[in-house]
């Protein structure tokens, strides 16, 4: 898995948005009041660097849902407090086909609580290395260059720059249709009920992924939404080549190919001229030749697929294989777990077990009031 990068550990390593624990102060969503014990962990989907994804289920409807649990001393020492404001602010407010969607979060004392729709297919970084050559089929990556490319514009029409579009940040539903995640590096310009214009979104931390960041962001100058643009960029090669195009055997050597190298596609791989032609237009290094925007859904290479469609879901994925329940998943890794231990770690002890640091004091504390909300756009089924 490629590892995200951001001001605590780049090799530029500028002053940014996360050089200190600090608040944004925003308006407090509404407040249903649930708590861990609303729900019944049932399996550990994945683990992050202060963080695990937990399946559980709400125990007064029965319905399943994806929980990650944050270990609040891990955000502290990274100097990632508002990262969790952030996405939880930006999640609450969108709702969006292809955007994942929070319910609810809550915290005890040593961690904090997202409660988001569980995700079956995993993530495409997952299905992409599943699949032959790890090259997605030309009808396949363009469904879900689509999708993903909704969700983006999405994000920049409400303010928000995503700036970590990467593989592992997209998740697969039962039915293969994506899902944008993870928004703890996105910078959201919302303010005071009021998005801002195009021309007002610009910001100047490294953050991103290593093979998927811009050369706007390497420069260590201002940019704009314009990163996002390179990123899905890389993405669609990735999708269509089986592999990223700048490369290197040290992250110097890949920064150095992103800023200076030329972009060329794998001889061995057949890659349509209006796939090429769109690639080659979103990795322009100088953003403002770069194509962005609605300019982007205009191309021809999205020929034969509607926009409203997709918007509306209705075009289905074609080559996904269904997935059994969720309740035949869980009988399958009980079976597996009858032999030697294969779990990440009991989903109990995520979510019961107190962080192994010290107290936190009221001061730390005070950083995640109001954390606790309900994202009232989703509940209609929940």
């Amino acid at each position: 898995m490629e590892a995200t990068v951001d001001v605590s550990t780049s090799l530029l390593n500028p002053p940014g948005e996360h050089a200190e624990n600090k608040r944004v102060e925003t308006p407090e969503p509404p407040q249903e009041k649930l708590t861990k014990d609303d729900f019944e962990t049932l399996d550990v989907l994945g683990k992050g660097s202060f963080a695990y994804v937990v399946l559980c289920r709400r125990l007064s409807t029965n319905k399943y849902y994806a929980m990650k649990v944050i270990n609040k001393q891990g955000l502290l020492d990274h100097k990632r407090v508002q990262d969790v404001f952030t996405e939880r602010n930006v999640l609450t407010r969108l709702n969006h086909p292809y955007l994942l969607k929070l319910y609810w979060t809550f915290q005890s004392e040593h961690k904090l609580f997202f409660v988001m729709d569980y995700m079956p297919g995993g993530d495409l970084d997952k299905y992409m290395n599943s699949v032959p050559k790890k090259q997605l089929d030309p009808a396949t990556a363009q469904l879900y260059g689509a999708e993903i490319l909704l969700a983006i514009m999405c994000l920049h029409e409400h303010s928000v720059i995503y700036r970590d579009l990467k593989p592992e940040n997209i998740l697969l539903d039962g039915e293969g249709h994506c899902a944008l995640a993870d928004f703890g590096l996105s910078k959201d310009f919302h303010k005071d009920g009021q998005d801002v214009s195009d021309k007002d979104l610009r910001a100047n931390s490294f953050v991103g992924s290593p093979f998927y960041v811009a050369p706007d962001v390497l420069r260590q100058r201002e940019y704009t939404n314009a990163v996002d643009f390179w990123s899905f960029g890389i993405l669609l090669y990735r999708m269509l080549c089986g592999r990223t195009p700048f490369n290197g055997r040290s992250m110097t050597e890949v920064f150095d190919n992103i800023l200076y190298s030329d972009l060329s596609f794998p001889s061995g791989v057949t890659v349509s001229p209006e796939a090429k032609d769109l690639i080659s237009r979103l990795l322009m290094k100088d953003p403002n030749r770069r194509i962005k925007g609605p300019e982007v859904k205009q191309h021809p290479y999205w020929t034969g697929i509607s926009f409203e469609e997709v918007a509306q879901r209705k075009v289905a994925p074609p080559r996904w294989t269904p997935l059994p329940s969720v309740e035949e998943m869980l009988a399958a890794r009980k079976n597996v777990s009858a032999g030697p231990s294969t779990s990440l770690k009991n989903p109990h002890q995520v979510v019961n077990t107190p962080a192994q640091s010290s107290q936190l004091n009221d001061g730390q504390q005070r950083l995640f009031g109001g954390f606790s909300c309900t994202a009232d756009s989703h509940l209609n089924n929940s």
